[in-house]
Order: C-alpha cells, then structure tokens, then sequence
C-alpha cells in the first residue's frame, strides 16, 4: 500500500509525498527523484523492485509538479530541504537516494547537502553539472529546450509553447519497454504535461543554472547508471564522472535504456522527445537496488574516477566498469541478478 500525502515545507508551501511505510526498523529508505516531467507517484516497476528487496519507498513531486506548490527561482539544491522536511514528517533518519533522468541531479544534491543523512546515491541517466563549454550540449538527440532555458525561464516558456516531440530521442527497446512493463510511465509523463509545463520548465532552468551545490562535497557512496545504447548516454556519462566531476562509485553502462519521458502539451499520455529522457529498466533497478541493499560494502569499497566504457553489457553477462583502482563489481553481474 502506498501511502500519498501533502507536507508542509518552507516558504508556506506543500509537496505531494508518496511513502510505502515502514515496518521493519533496520530496513533501508530510499527516496526516489522522479524525472522530467512526471508527478511523483510511485510507479508498478519500482514498487515491485523495492518489495521485492525489503525496501522502503519515498518519492515525492517536486515543486510545480503533481500537487506541489511552485517555488518560483529554485535551483538542482532546494530538493535537499525538501527532502529533509518530507523525511521528518514520515520519521524516517538516514536513507539512500536514486534519481533518474532529471531527478538524477536532485538526488546527488541530497548526498552533496544532507551527508548526516544519505547513506548512499544512485543516479540513472542523470546530468552533469552545466558549463559553459560548447560540448556541454554535444551527443544530446534533441537540446533546444534547454539551450533556450539558459537564456532564462521566459524564453524556455514561449519554447514550451510550439515543442515538438522527437520520436528518434528513443530506440527500439525503449518503446518496447513503454509499451510493456514499464507501461505506467508513460501514463504519468501524461498527467504530469495535462498539469501543464511549470515543473519542466522549471527543472531545464535550473538545469543549466548554478546547482548550489559541488559534487566533490558528497561523502556517500555513488552509483552512476547511464545507457550505451542511446543516442547521448555514453557521452553524458563520461561528464558526469569525468576528471572535472568524478563520481566515488561506479559506472555501468547498460545495454538499453528506458523513457522517463519528456512530456509537453505534446504528450498526452505518451512521452515526447527530450535531452535524456531514461531511467532503467526493471533489471537495471533490481541491479541498483542490489548494489544499495546486500552489497553497499562494495558500493562504498568503488573509488572516485570511474570511467565510461562503449560497451553494452550489463545484460549479457559482464559489467564492463573501469573503477580507477578497482574491478568490476560482481554483483551487477546479470547471473547474481
């Protein structure tokens, strides 16, 4: 049973949260950041993925999205105070975080921002922080919404008012996956756009904005997920936990990618095109999850300086990680999945 209910948090404002309950006083919590746009529910694949290891979910939509109230300016940080006020009100002190697509970025600000309180972070399909080096945009399919959105939230607005959908965003497997398990995404990708375009026009900006926070400053140990497969995933990757951003953990490249969808006026039930529209499928979660449940002494063993191999092959038998200074980790083996 999932419970949902609104929380008050600073500014006089409230945040739609999603909560599985908690039984077991020494079972992990991990907060899920959904991606851009959805509205915060907890979706049928990753209840099943988090029962399925004794896990307790919380999710809850970010401002502007699913029932939250707007928090007009608010930059990649302001998710930490949030969090910590959601975890307050539901009694929960120490948890792990995981984000996808556009919640990628959210997550890794709790672990930089709340070191006294995430354990752990997984980002899949995430962002790196924005620079201004040209190739900062480079391998992104479609990357009009958020170069628009570095000119400021109006021009990323009138943008949002003529986008079109870029159905080559996603290859073959992704729209197998939407049209199967993973069915339920693309359902909220369309709630999420019918509430309008505030909480993606919202989260590009803050995108390509200062974050408020560095990722040298996280202590937890660090996930990183990315897709080779796809038109940008290799690449993103590669920033994320390159020379100027490493990331303490490691980095797999899995063999497909699944849409979180990149939802407009467009959508309406379906996924739009977008910079980095993908989370995981099922077997990529039962991996995470894995990785932060039985073997988080692995996960924290993984050193800073993870690199990006072309490789796919997180389901064909091999986890083709380069951990500077460590092997690949067993556990992310397909056979231990």
């Amino acid at each position: 049973m999932v419970i949902e209910r609104d929380v008050a948090v600073s500014g006089g404002r409230t945040v739609r949260a999603y909560d599985t309950g908690g039984g077991d006083p020494g079972e992990l919590t991990v907060v899920w950041h959904h991606g851009s746009p959805h509205t915060g529910a907890l979706l049928p694949p990753l209840l099943s993925a988090a029962s399925e290891h004794g896990i307790r979910l919380v999710s809850y939509a970010r401002p502007s999205y699913g029932g939250s109230t707007p928090l007009p300016g608010r930059d990649v940080a302001s998710a930490a105070d949030d969090v910590t006020q959601v975890a307050v009100a539901l009694g929960v002190g120490r948890f792990a975080v995981m984000g996808a697509s556009g919640g990628g970025p959210h997550a890794l600000a709790c672990a930089a921002l709340l070191a006294d309180r995430v354990t752990a972070v997984v980002c899949l399909a995430g962002l790196a922080p924005f620079s201004q080096d040209d190739d900062w945009f480079a391998g992104m399919r479609s990357n009009g919404a958020l170069r628009v959105a570095a000119a400021g939230r109006e021009v990323r607005a009138r943008f949002a008012e003529t986008a079109e959908s870029d159905p080559e965003t996603f290859i073959d497997a992704d729209w197998a996956a939407l049209a199967g398990p993973w069915s339920s995404m693309g359902d909220d990708v369309g709630r999420a756009a019918e509430a309008g375009d505030d909480g993606l026009i919202d989260d590009d900006v803050a995108f390509v904005t200062p974050w408020g926070f560095d990722l040298t400053d996280i202590g937890a140990p660090v996930l990183v997920v990315h897709g080779g497969r796809g038109p940008d995933g290799a690449f993103r990757a590669r920033r994320l936990v390159g020379p100027r951003h490493p990331a303490r953990g490691a980095l797999v490249p899995a063999r497909g990618v699944l849409p979180a969808g990149r939802g407009g006026r467009a959508a309406r039930g379906g996924p739009r095109g977008g910079r980095l529209p993908r989370v995981r499928g099922a077997a990529r979660l039962r991996a995470a999850l894995r990785a932060l449940t039985t073997h988080r002494a692995a996960v924290a063993a993984w050193p800073w300086g993870a690199r990006c191999q072309q490789e796919d092959g997180l389901l064909d038998g091999q986890a083709h990680t380069t951990a500077e200074g460590g092997p690949s980790p067993p556990e992310l083996n397909a056979a231990t999945l």
